[in-house]
């Protein structure tokens, strides 16, 4: 069952937005070689194909706080329109659009995602408008993402978003983002209204093909195809792929050893219990009431060993979910982004978040009383 649960979550579930299946992510190569962009290539493709709402993003490691209380999260760059391709409605203030994708280094904003914010700051309803220190840069919190949103990768779960054009302070490479050749964007977007992805294929192919006439640096092969978007990359599951395969079949092993054992001890347990069985028919117990009351106990022993595997199941999920195995072996994944914490912890988060909500509007009606 654990193991079900963690491949349900990171290769098997959706990304959390709206109307998932209209989510596509584009690759700028036909035959999937590449899988980042530039930002100049990605805004003309964006605006060369109208089909799809595209946005771009890519994940990178900050360091959060000051000098003498520094910790590693995982922020994600997002261009203006991320959000919106995605249909999210944020939890608290608002999320990074537009406004935030203009120029370079000019909207040192950041969003966080729920559980950052009820792990790192308790929940705070008062959050909008604090500063948040991002790789020695100062950040103005304007929002909190919708709960249970930590990208759009299964697996690789996102602790804030800063904007694209801050990548300098989140992201420093000494590169600006007018350079053309440096590639180090991902692509998703949403199919407008009306639109295929056959269409959305073949206006991305028309393109690619005037980009690659107008700057021959991108190089003859160069292209743009759409796929549609899954919660795990091609990586991602290749990294999975050899060891879940070890996994399953161990765990099948292991199904077939105790299944082989559980009929031998009942097998034994029946032939230990012929001199009662033959005492009962002497006094008249019935074939039938015999095998129902086998039946009834087997009923018995199954239910209290399901109840305890389905115990053990969650504790060994909890575990799991607190350890970060070495990248090399599964390519990186964060198994707490498919911990799912339990249901009294979740009820009484939810409880706190929805006050907190309350508490932030009741400010929000006293300030505008005031």
């Amino acid at each position: 069952m654990t193991l079900f649960a963690f491949v349900d979550a990171l290769l098997l579930a959706p990304i959390r937005a709206e109307a998932p299946a209209d989510l596509v992510r584009v690759f700028p190569s036909a035959d999937g070689d590449s899988r980042v962009v530039s930002y100049p290539n990605y805004a003309d493709a964006r605006d060369l194909a109208p089909a799809v709402d595209l946005a771009a993003h890519q994940q990178a490691t900050v360091s959060v706080g000051t000098a003498d209380a520094l910790e590693t999260r995982t922020v994600e760059l997002v261009t203006g329109n991320f959000f919106r391709a995605l249909m999210l409605r944020p939890l608290l203030g608002r999320l990074i659009d537009d406004r935030d994708d203009r120029v370079e280094l000019e909207s040192p904003v950041a969003v966080l995602s729920e559980a950052y914010w009820r792990a790192a700051f308790g929940a705070a309803p008062d959050i909008v408008g604090h500063e948040i220190v991002l790789n020695g840069g100062r950040f103005t919190i304007i929002g909190v993402a919708p709960r249970g949103f930590r990208g759009t990768y299964n697996g690789h779960a996102v602790d804030l978003w800063v904007p694209v054009h801050m990548q300098q302070v989140a992201r420093p490479t000494g590169l600006t983002l007018d350079r053309r050749g440096w590639g180090w964007l991902s692509m998703i977007g949403r199919l407008r209204p009306g639109e295929t992805i056959a269409t959305a294929r073949a206006e991305l192919g028309r393109a690619a093909a005037r980009l690659a006439d107008a700057y021959p640096g991108n190089g003859r092969d160069f292209g743009l195809t759409a796929v549609p978007a899954s919660g795990v990359a091609d990586r991602d599951r290749q990294a999975l792929g050899a060891s879940l395969g070890t996994v399953y079949a161990f765990t099948l092993l292991l199904f077939l050893v105790t299944c082989a054992n559980l009929a031998g001890v009942m097998q034994a347990r029946l032939a230990s219990r012929r001199r009662d069985v033959a005492i009962r028919l002497s006094l008249g117990a019935g074939r039938g009431r015999l095998v129902r009351e086998w039946i009834v106990e087997c009923l018995v022993l199954a239910t209290a060993g399901g109840a305890a595997s389905l115990l053990v199941a969650r504790l060994t999920a909890a575990v799991v979910g607190r350890l970060q195995p070495p990248g090399g072996v599964v390519g990186g994944f964060a198994f707490d982004a498919c911990r799912r914490p339990r249901r009294r912890i979740r009820r009484r988060a939810r409880r706190a978040g929805d006050d907190a909500l309350r508490r932030a509007a009741g400010l929000a009606a006293r300030s505008r009383d005031g």
